[in-house]
């Protein structure tokens, strides 16, 4: 073309479209041609590491072997609960892990046990409970070394059944394990506000995580 400039031509074969930027007329000739690679070849695996635990170590849940054996609950007082507990029989996924063969109720000292400072444990305390008057509430406390100033528990219960009619139910919640549930156990006290009669008490317990 006449009073023109000639550009070269550039011809790019690219697997992915090159971004190409051409200088315009009276500016030196510059190219920017971006072209992806072959994959290069893959480096040799690292080391193996450590073996760890999955999120879910299982559950056990015990039977009350006294069920059906009234236990007595005067009004407004705090007992502490003795019932004979022995792993449930239809146990199929029992805690793995770190709490592998851990003994969480001990039937000879009546206590809860904690296996190390720091476990998370879900707690769930199945009840059959006969109160004595209608409108009530059921308490169940927690209290490790058997001191109330460390208690923990499920909320307040309600007790909706008549007088002298059975009430089933369960409470779950959980506590993080701190030295002294580890070292002393906790006793498991109950207390009907109107009084009642405690037919059955089956705790599970699901460990949820653990520091060490």
């Amino acid at each position: 073309m006449s009073g023109g400039v000639l550009l070269p031509r550039f011809t790019v074969t690219a697997r992915q479209r090159p971004n190409v930027a051409v200088a315009a007329q009276g500016r030196p000739v510059v190219a920017s041609v971006t072209v992806r690679g072959q994959q290069g070849v893959q480096g040799p695996a690292g080391p193996q590491g450590a073996n760890g635990y999955a999120k879910r170590f299982g559950t056990i849940d015990y039977t009350d072997v006294d069920a059906g054996t009234p236990f007595l609950l005067p009004a407004g007082e705090w007992v502490r609960l003795t019932r004979n507990l022995t792993p449930s029989a239809a146990n199929f996924n029992l805690p793995s892990g770190p709490w592998a063969n851990f003994a969480f109720w001990d039937n000879a000292a009546g206590l809860l046990r904690a296996r190390a400072v720091g476990d998370v444990l879900l707690f769930k305390f199945s009840y059959t409970v006969v109160p004595q008057q209608r409108g009530g509430g059921l308490r169940f406390s927690v209290r490790p070394g058997d001191d109330v100033n460390f208690e923990f528990g499920p909320d307040p219960i309600a007790l909706t059944a008549d007088a002298g009619q059975m009430q089933p139910g369960s409470e779950t919640f959980a506590e993080q394990c701190r030295t002294r549930f580890v070292n002393s156990g906790a006793v498991v006290y109950v207390m009907a506000t109107s009084g009642g009669t405690l037919m059955e008490f089956s705790p599970e317990v699901t460990p949820l995580d653990f520091a060490s």
